[in-house]
């Protein structure tokens, strides 16, 4: 916003209400998120295969019904090594927008790999590893997959890796 039309709205106004009116203004024209984001909120959980943690696998929520933003963001994470994943949609960790979606999920054996030790399984949102929803508020979803179609591919061992 222009500093003369901020010095305006003061002296039009004048005084202590005037400079709050041009803060607010202010405020409401620095936005860092552009337009055609919505709000988020933060999604958290772990990912388990037959009861053990699941690292390095890739989940992703598909919104369910009409997409919250105009270009159809599918918010997504990569677990930790202890299967551990903080949702990302826009920038890094911020969660999700408030609504229902549809979990698929990919484990590759490690971050490079390009094999699913789930046999492509869980990757079609028609055919979910759950439907949640997610809420105006800090989300815990934990995501278990149960399954006897597995195809466990040893990560490699580096140098510093045991």
């Amino acid at each position: 916003m222009p500093a003369q039309t901020l010095r305006a709205c003061v002296n039009a106004v004048g005084g202590r209400l005037g400079m709050m009116i041009a803060t607010i203004l202010l405020l409401a024209g620095c936005s860092n998120k552009p337009s055609w984001q919505v709000d988020t909120y933060p999604v958290t959980g772990k990912i388990t295969v037959n009861g053990q943690p699941a690292p390095h696998s890739v989940v992703m929520f598909h919104y369910i019904g009409e997409p919250p933003d105009k270009r159809k963001s599918i918010p997504f994470a990569r677990a930790d090594q202890f299967g551990t994943y903080t949702l990302t949609t826009y920038n890094e960790g911020d969660g999700a927008p408030v609504g229902e979606y549809a979990i698929t999920a990919y484990w590759p054996p490690d971050p490079s790999a390009n094999i699913d030790q789930l046999k492509m399984k869980f990757v079609d949102p028609k055919n979910p590893v759950k439907v949640i929803t997610v809420q105006r508020e800090k989300n815990d979803i934990p995501i278990t997959i149960e399954t006897t179609e597995l195809n466990l591919v040893p990560a490699p061992k580096g140098p510093n890796l045991k």
